[in-house]
Parts: structure tokens; sequence; C-alpha cells
């Protein structure tokens, strides 16, 4: 372990603990008369019990939560006071214990602290590490909410280019090593954010390998790694375009474990990994609840900002989750999470094969004109190449690049000299074509990382010319529902390529 305190901005230096948070901690004295804490009196709660239907992991059986069950710190009542704001004690201690079981973390000096949410929890850690003026490293397509945090603060994206397994090694290393040189005055980047598995927008999953590698990196440079990893449990092995039938695709949990690409914690001898955990994904967004991963160094400092800014997560959202996690069990809950994994995959499958119904998709390797992976297929109209994309192994969605070469609409963008992005003049057209017909996509545009205003064309960006990106997701519609929007989108391409 090392001394990471110089990564602290200047707000957080500055920070004390709250002084009614201090009060708290001596109301559970025996014999304790409190006549100094403002918390309202549990006998006039207007909530007294609740009960909740939930499923069962392993059957297609409900069962029933009793929430009003427990006593002391679990009663009912406890769960609607004010908290400490690190959360409740004992869905802290679950935490902590699966993360010990699924992640083994290497540093086993770590600490969990609950938050309301990955999107909440990333706005701290950049309040917590970051100048006005700091860079940022990102992924080359990184998540529209994470940036629209550090943008009003001033800070900038410092985007790492991507392959299949998300940020590459060798980018990274060059990025840092010539910083200087590319951006002479300006402090080198010490934080690194990204979307490890399933990344949002790509779909991508960073292997064990490459982690090895780019924390490696991050020792070298001091960088402090923030592991923003949401999809965790919805990893997929690859997609074969024609697979064999299979019935039945479940394992055994420890096998589930096995099959998933590693955290960083099992990287990070020197507790540089702030880990974002999320039950948005596994349980449900609308509980607003996660937890941070980190040293305590970094907990200790994030529960100052938690104390005075949001407190803890809805204690009602806490209360949920612990019932049904103790009455699931870790066992039970990793049987969920397998389950989720065939769903999503099953999604994954559907949608691509939406694709492969209304167009012909064939690989990368067999259009080398297209500067794409081998693992990335392509997608034919009439021979012509519309889009292309890396099918997904984690995550929601389908991240496609549309190669506009042969389209007669950019052709004439193109030609236009009065024109400063002619590929984003022809992505809003598309989507407007797109809109007309019933059918939406999310347009690329929103995950260009942010490197100021003099770096918001496709040309000054240094982007890929002449393409264009839309993410499809497969997270919320029906396979009838994907086939009909990808048909739709088939005849918008029809007119838009005149095919």
């Amino acid at each position: 372990m090392i001394d990471m305190s110089h990564h602290l901005n200047l707000a957080s230096r500055s920070r004390h603990p709250s002084p009614l948070k201090k009060i708290i901690q001596f109301m559970a004295v025996d014999d304790m008369v409190s006549l100094a804490g403002g918390l309202p009196h549990p006998s006039l709660f207007p909530l007294h019990n609740s009960t909740i239907t939930a499923s069962s992991p392993c059957t297609r059986h409900q069962i029933s939560l009793d929430l009003s069950a427990g006593e002391g710190e679990s009663s009912f009542a406890s769960f609607l006071q004010y908290g400490s704001g690190a959360g409740n004690a004992q869905l802290r201690q679950w935490c902590r214990d699966f993360t010990q079981h699924v992640h083994h973390p290497l540093c086993e000096s770590f600490d969990v602290l609950l938050h309301p949410g990955n999107t909440n929890a990333w706005s701290k850690v950049v309040n917590l590490l970051c100048e006005r003026g700091d860079y940022i490293l990102c992924e080359e397509f990184t998540y529209p909410s994470a940036q629209a945090c550090w943008i009003p603060l001033g800070n900038y994206a410092a985007p790492v280019a991507m392959d299949a397994q998300g940020i590459r090694d060798d980018s990274l290393e060059s990025t840092l090593a010539k910083w200087e040189l590319n951006h002479p005055g300006i402090l080198s980047p010490h934080v690194l954010y990204l979307v490890s598995v399933g990344s949002n927008p790509t779909g991508v999953t960073m292997g064990a390998e490459r982690r090895r590698k780019i924390y490696e990196i991050c020792v070298r440079y001091d960088i402090i790694i923030v592991e923003d990893d949401p999809y965790f449990f919805l990893q997929f092995p690859a997609y074969e375009l024609n697979p064999p039938p299979t019935d039945d695709t479940s394992t055994a949990n420890e096998h589930f474990l096995a099959s998933l690409a590693p955290s960083f914690l099992q990287f990070d001898y020197q507790g540089r990994v702030i880990r974002l955990e999320s039950f948005s994904k596994t349980l449900a967004p609308g509980l607003r609840l996660g937890y941070f991963i980190a040293h305590p160094f970094f907990i200790q400092r994030l529960l100052l900002a938690t104390e005075v800014e949001t407190q803890d997560p809805s204690g009602l959202s806490q209360a949920v989750a612990l019932n049904l996690l103790q009455t699931w069990g870790v066992d039970g809950y990793l049987t969920w999470l397998q389950n989720l994994r065939h769903e999503y995959q099953a999604r994954r499958d559907w949608m691509i094969r939406a694709f492969q119904h209304e167009f012909t998709l064939v690989p990368g390797s067999q259009h080398p004109d297209l500067n794409v992976a081998d693992s990335t297929l392509v997608a034919l109209l009439n021979t012509v190449p519309i889009f292309s994309f890396v099918p997904p192994t984690g995550g929601m969605f389908i991240w496609a690049q549309f190669h506009l070469h042969a389209n007669p609409t950019f052709q004439k963008l193109h030609r236009e000299k009065s024109l400063e992005d002619p590929e984003e003049c022809f992505a809003e057209h598309f989507w407007e074509m797109l809109i007309e017909e019933r059918v939406l996509l999310t347009p690329g545009s929103y995950y260009h990382p942010w490197q100021g205003e003099e770096k918001v064309t496709t040309k000054a960006r240094g982007a890929k010319p002449a393409v264009t990106n839309f993410r499809f997701s497969f997270s919320m519609t029906t396979r009838e529902e994907m086939e009909c929007g990808i048909a739709r989108l088939a005849k918008v391409v029809r007119a838009s390529w005149e095919l």
C-alpha cells in the first residue's frame, strides 16, 4: 500500500467530519439520554410495517419478505430514520462479504460505502479527485452522464483508443508518455474512468491480461482507476453466427463466477482502484442503491462528502435489498444473476439474428477496406457495407458504425465546402428519417468525449472520417419488437442508400 493523499483535490482535503454525524454515535451508548439530535420520533412515522412479494431465484414461485421483522438497526423504524451516512451496517457487511467471495481483492484492506447509484457515485469521485481544468482519461466512446458531470466543473476528456477488449494498453501508454509534448503546460491526468464490462455504448469487455497491463501502466504513471461496473454479471460468451442448438446453459455458481472477467480489484496491490457497484441492473434501478469498494482512505473521504451531500441511500431501499439478499443467500443471488445473464444474452442474440434476417452478416476480414477488426461483423445490403459492429460480450447494447462512403446523401454533404462536419449532419438527417419510420436509436454523438469547444467536429477530434455511430439497446424490447424495429431500419437504409 502507498500514500494516495496527493490525489485528493483541494475541496476534499478541506472537508471536516459533520459535527451532527459525530453526535449520532453517542446515541447508542447505554443509558444515554439524548437531548441533542433532531431526529423525528419513530412513533410519529406514518409507516409501520411492510411486506413485499419477490421472486425466488431458483423456482418460478414467489416469496414474501416481511420488512418489519427485524430488531435494533434492522427494525423497520430504523430504516425510516436518519442514518449515519455510511448506510446500514448489516447491508455493508453483506456487500463486504460478497465482494470477498466474488472478486477476491488482492488488497485485503478494503471497505465499502453505500451510495444512491453509480452516476451519483461517479460525481462524488470527481469531486474527490479532480480540480478545475484537469483531464480525465476515459474510453474512446464514454458514458454521457459521466462526462455531463465533469463538463460543468471545467474538466476535459483524454480519450484512449479502444478495440474489442476496451481501451488499448498501447494507446494508454502512448497518451501518457507523450502528454507533455502534446499538452504543454497542462498537468498529466491522474484519473482513469472506464466501464470495463459491457462498456456503454460499445458492449465490449476487458480480459484479464489486458487489465493487468492497464493496471501496471497506471502504477507507473500514478493513475487512480475508477471502475464503473454495473454490468459485471451480464457477461456473455462470444457470439457465433450459426450457433449449434442448446437447451440448457445453466452451470454451478462457482463455474459461473469462473467464467467472468475479473475486476481490477484482483490486480490492485496499491489501493488505487475505486470500484462502483450498483444494484440497478441486477435488482431494480428505482432502488437507487449501490456501493463503493475502495481503500479505507478513499472510503473515509467519500463518507465525509456523503454526510453533507446525499447522506445514505433511501432507508426503504436498503431494507428491501437487505431482506431480499438475506432471504436468497449468496448462492440464491448468484443463481438469480446467472439467470439474468442468460436472459440478456438471449436478447443480444435476438437482435443480431434480426440484423441477419434483414442484412447479410459477414466477418470483418472479408472487407479489409473498412479497416475493422476480424471480430467485427459487417452488415451488407445488396453487397454494400452499411454498418459494422462487435457482438457485445456484456451489457445491454450494440454499437454500430455506419459506413457512409456509398451513401448519396453523405457524398452530397461531403462536397459542400461550407459544412464543418458532414458526418454529424448526415447522422442527424438519418436519425430524423428513423424517427419518421417510428424506430428510435441513440445517436453516437452522445458518447463523444468532451475535449473542449475546439474539438467537437469529426475532423477536430481526429475521428475516423465517413462513418457515424448509433447505439442499439436490446434490454427492453421483445423479440417481435426488435424484429419490427430492425425491419424499419432496413427500410430507411434502402431509401437513404438508394438500394
